[in-house]
C-alpha cells in the first residue's frame, strides 16, 4: 500500500483504523462505521455511508461509501473543511460558509486533491480494481476524489459489463 487511505493493489480503502475492502458489503461496512446514524438510504438500491472527521496525514478527511444493491459502487473522499481560514477578532477560526465558496476556490481544490493522488498513488489512475480521479462537479458545487469500482455482481445484474464499459468511458458518476 502506497498510502495509509487508498490501496493500489485492491482498491482497499483505510479509514482511521477501519479497513474497507472493494468488495464490501453495506452490512458489513455499517458494522465498521462508527457513526451508525450518517447513513442515507435513497430508496433506489442505493445507499450512503457517510464517515467524518478522521485524522489522516495533518488532515481532516471525510468518506461518503456509495453502494448499490448492496454492494460497494464508489467512494468520494474529501478533505474536511475546517474553516473559512478567516480569523476572527479573538483569533479563533470562523466556520467555513457557503459566503466562503467560489468555483476558482473549488477548482483549487480539485488541483490539490490531484496532487495528493500524485503523491499518495502515483499517475496512474485506472487500475482492475476500478478507476480514481479528483473531479469538480458544478451541480453539487464541490470537488472531490472519486473511486468508481469495477463490480461483478452490479455486471451480472445488469447482464453487461457495465463496470468496464464506465472504466472505459472515463465519465464521472
Amino acid at each position: 500500500m502506497k498510502t495509509g487511505v487508498i490501496d493500489v493493489e485492491n482498491g482497499a480503502l483505510r479509514i482511521g483504523e477501519i479497513l474497507i475492502p472493494a468488495t464490501a458489503t453495506f452490512d458489513e461496512t455499517l458494522l465498521l462505521a462508527p457513526d451508525k446514524d450518517a447513513v442515507r438510504d435513497v430508496q433506489t438500491g442505493y445507499k450512503w455511508i457517510y464517515i467524518r472527521g478522521v485524522p489522516i496525514e495533518e488532515r481532516s478527511f471525510h468518506f461518503a461509501l456509495c453502494f448499490y444493491q448492496g454492494r460497494l459502487y464508489r467512494a468520494e473522499i474529501g478533505f474536511g473543511k475546517k474553516g473559512s481560514g478567516k480569523v476572527d477578532r479573538s483569533g479563533k477560526e470562523k466556520p467555513w460558509s457557503w459566503d466562503d465558496w467560489s468555483e476558482e476556490e473549488e477548482l483549487r481544490t480539485k488541483r490539490r486533491y490531484n496532487r495528493w493522488l500524485d503523491k499518495t498513488i502515483g499517475k496512474k489512475r485506472k487500475f482492475p480494481w476500478g478507476r480514481v480521479a479528483a473531479r469538480y462537479d458544478l451541480k453539487s458545487a464541490s470537488s472531490s476524489i472519486e473511486i468508481f469500482y469495477v463490480n461483478k455482481y452490479l455486471d451480472a445484474l445488469f447482464g453487461k459489463n457495465v463496470s468496464q464499459d464506465y472504466l472505459s468511458s472515463g465519465k464521472s458518476a
